[in-house]
């Protein structure tokens, strides 16, 4: 059991590591920048002065190539064609040249046209101050005689490591040949915060199932077999975390809980609502592992081959899950979303947990906990608990479950209108009817094996 558990463990780890590295890119969508937030913006201002010949004490670029023949002080004709200008410009937060820079911009642009005023950009703002510490690469095409200019954010460091976007160009000021300045509207539409603690926590898991699988209190916890072992209850764990996860991210419960707290104290929002998942998830491993104490009383014989029913039962369940949602994914419009939401207006039509006070307090949790229960009857996650449940250890499954709905939870309510920054739709729907097809294979293996 520890081998095949670990195995499983280290296959989940192995599929789920490569989902955080990936990031949402790994799933195709029809991206389009105007349909979400981004999940950080800042605007900046570089300021560039050309080496003339005579300013060498105050500019901040020069010209480093240029046509055969022509001056390396004085820009070219034809549209600048053929110059490349490295430069080094101080980067302000606001458009005045003498405020205290927060950093550098370097990097070069090459004019790329005979026929009209256009450049090729490359360049790194190298910020160092309190707020904005690291770095962020720009690279793109500049036609300069439009007023605003889109350009890529491919990567970044320390605080935009990994960043990627669009920056919004605008040439703010213009004196003749010598100074110009930029203003850069940088918008970020991923951002790896959210990718790391997944990193860390599946690393973390599969390091101290390994850790503890020799120790005296897994030693111990075999008296316990009702619970399964450790390995079996860590795998429980994973999975059931990460299923609840993905399947509670943007569902109707999960807008029902962002939309009460918008009108109601957070903190008791999130008790109701956490009250009513945590009771539902209790109540599905229950019947998910009754079903599985009656196939050990009344076993299923194919021959003389004892099948485990329970496993097959959930086998079936977790793969149809697994291919309607990944159906729903390949089909959807966007329209999805806006109906669970529109549900969960209605839901919370008839709210009465409004007021103040402890004795409000109670009444809203309470009323809180009754919308949810209500919705939640019957949720795919409902059916899921119960599947994992029958096939897996009922500790790692009532935590991993319990874990998923209080993050989920907290996202809804902190701010479950900012789902969409980082995570479409489609994405989470892709990522979801996945897990669901691997965990459905990973319990099939168990079984052959």
């Amino acid at each position: 059991m520890a081998s095949r558990t670990t195995t499983t463990t280290t296959l989940l780890s192995i599929f789920l590591l490569f989902l955080c590295l990936s990031g949402s890119s790994a799933f195709p969508s029809r991206w389009n920048k105007n349909k979400y937030q981004p999940c950080k913006r800042l605007v900046l201002y570089f300021h560039d002065i050309i080496y003339n010949g005579k300013n060498a004490k105050n500019a901040t670029s020069a010209i480093i190539g240029e046509p055969a023949g022509a001056d390396k002080i004085i820009l070219a004709g034809q549209s600048h064609f053929g110059n490349l200008v490295a430069f080094d410009d101080p980067i302000t937060l606001d458009n005045n040249l003498h405020s205290q820079p927060v950093g550098r911009a370097q990097g070069f642009y090459l004019y790329d046209r005979k026929d009209i005023f256009t450049a090729w950009v490359a360049f790194t703002f190298v910020l160092n101050t309190t707020n904005l510490q690291g770095t962020i690469n720009f690279a793109g095409a500049d036609p300069l005689m439009e007023k605003t200019r889109d350009i890529s954010v491919i990567g970044g460091t320390g605080d935009f490591f990994m960043a990627r976007g669009v920056a919004t160009l605008m040439t703010d000021a213009f004196e003749g040949e010598v100074y110009f300045r930029l203003q850069v509207d940088i918008k970020l539409y991923e951002c790896c915060w959210l990718k790391f603690p997944m990193l860390v926590g599946l690393l973390t898991l599969l390091d101290s199932q390994q850790a503890l699988a020799g120790s005296e209190f897994a030693t111990g916890f075999q008296s316990l077999p009702y619970l399964g072992d450790l390995g079996d209850i860590s795998t429980g764990f994973a999975s059931a975390f990460l299923l609840i996860f993905f399947s509670e991210l943007g569902d109707k419960t999960f807008f029902i809980a962002a939309l009460l707290a918008a009108r109601n104290s957070g903190p008791v929002i999130f008790i109701g609502t956490f009250g009513a998942l945590a009771t539902m998830t209790v109540i599905s491993v229950v019947l998910g592992r009754t079903f599985h104490y009656v196939d050990d009383i009344l076993p299923f014989r194919f021959g003389e081959t004892d099948l485990p029913l329970d496993d097959i039962a959930a086998v079936c369940l977790l793969l149809y899950f697994g291919v309607s949602t990944l159906i729903e994914a390949a089909s959807s419009d966007g329209q999805k979303t806006e109906e669970e939401q529109k549900e969960a207006e209605l839901a919370v039509s008839d709210f009465t947990g409004n007021g103040a006070g402890l004795l409000a307090a109670a009444n809203t949790v309470f009323s809180t906990f009754l919308v949810v229960f209500v919705a939640e009857w019957g949720d795919k996650s409902f059916f899921s608990t119960i599947a994992l449940a029958a096939a897996s250890s009922p500790l790692g499954v009532i935590g991993g479950a319990l874990a998923g709905h209080a993050v989920a939870t907290l996202l809804a309510v902190l701010g479950g209108s900012l789902l969409g920054t980082y995570l479409s739709e489609k994405t989470v729907a892709y990522i979801g009817g996945t897990l669901f097809l691997v965990f459905a294979a990973v319990t099939l293996i168990e079984i052959v094996t």
